[in-house]
């Protein structure tokens, strides 16, 4: 945790925020967080048992790397790098912005995740709360004017944060019933892909989250439909099906062009077919208004359904 100190008061102002590199001070200071919050709350032998194992091995499969770290020393376990060393390790000597951010999410998910565990298995979390360690992290990413924050288990872009805020922390909301595992998955795959400047690929994710969304509305409610079938037809079968109230049909006769050429033709027309040779070119504005526009749709279409 940070303290208050002359260098700190008297820091400038953040002329910009940086969104290409995180700094080695920044690095390590994330580390000795995440590093505390095991020690304070005496969780070092379950979590070496059990956490940082995991984390490891969930870094190793992403990064296709078979060691994080392999001079990480010097905390041994019967000869070998103790994953926590290895991790840690990993996450101060990673130069690349997208791994460090990886690494640092997946840290700092589980400790937010730990707290509907920890008590049960006889760790109260009273030295350091989950919530103070997430505070100290997003505290020192602004401290070096870094351009992101730790927020509802992901690492987002600050300026991306209305978008967010307004639209994704709601419909994570009805995406945590397992039932719509495969639309979390692919809308959240999308956030992934904008947020490492993915754009085309941001908009595809987005077009099959909505699209997963319609069929599972389709299989709850027995609706007949075509297994391939993509947004337009699904959205057909939803009309005709009057799950789309008919009042707001009749008054809103334009809704059904929002609602597939919001997503659909715009991932058509940029990202699912050969480019061919001509370059198409999907800006961050254009990513971030079908992102946008895919959340609030799916979260049309599964408040209805939860009626």
């Amino acid at each position: 945790m940070s303290v208050d100190l002359y260098s700190s008061r008297n820091a400038p102002p953040c002329k910009e925020l940086d969104y290409r590199y995180l700094k080695p001070a920044c690095r390590f200071q994330i580390a000795k967080i995440a590093t505390a919050f095991f020690e304070q709350n005496h969780m070092e032998g379950y979590a070496e048992e059990y956490i940082w194992p995991t984390i490891q091995k969930i870094l190793k499969d992403e990064h296709a790397t078979d060691s994080l770290y392999r001079e990480a020393a010097h905390k041994s376990l019967g000869g070998r790098i103790a994953p926590s060393a290895e991790v840690i390790g990993y996450l101060q000597k990673q130069d690349d912005i997208n791994k460090s951010l990886d690494t640092i999410e997946l840290i700092f998910r589980v400790i937010s995740n730990i707290e509907t565990v920890g008590p049960s298995a006889g760790y109260p979390l009273n030295n350091y709360p989950p919530s103070q360690a997430i505070d100290n992290l997003n505290k020192r990413l602004a401290q070096h004017c870094m351009g992101f924050k730790f927020d509802g288990g992901v690492i987002i872009r600050i300026d991306n944060e209305l978008l967010y805020s307004t639209i994704t922390k709601d419909l994570m909301i009805f995406l945590s019933n397992s039932d719509y595992h495969n639309i979390n998955q692919e809308y959240m795959q999308a956030h992934k892909h904008f947020r490492d400047g993915n754009y085309k690929d941001c908009i595809v994710n987005c077009a099959k989250a909505f699209e997963s969304s319609m069929k599972v509305i389709c299989d709850k409610k027995s609706y007949t439909y075509d297994l391939k079938a993509t947004a337009a037809p699904l959205l057909k079968v939803l009309y005709d099906n009057k799950f789309i109230p008919e009042y707001i049909q009749t008054n809103l006769g334009g809704l059904r062009s929002v609602l597939v050429d919001g997503v659909s033709v715009v991932r058509n027309k940029t990202s699912s077919h050969g480019a061919g040779s001509a370059v198409i070119d999907v800006s961050e504005e254009l990513a971030a208004y079908v992102l946008n526009t895919a959340g609030s749709t799916i979260k049309f279409l599964l408040a209805i359904l939860e009626k």
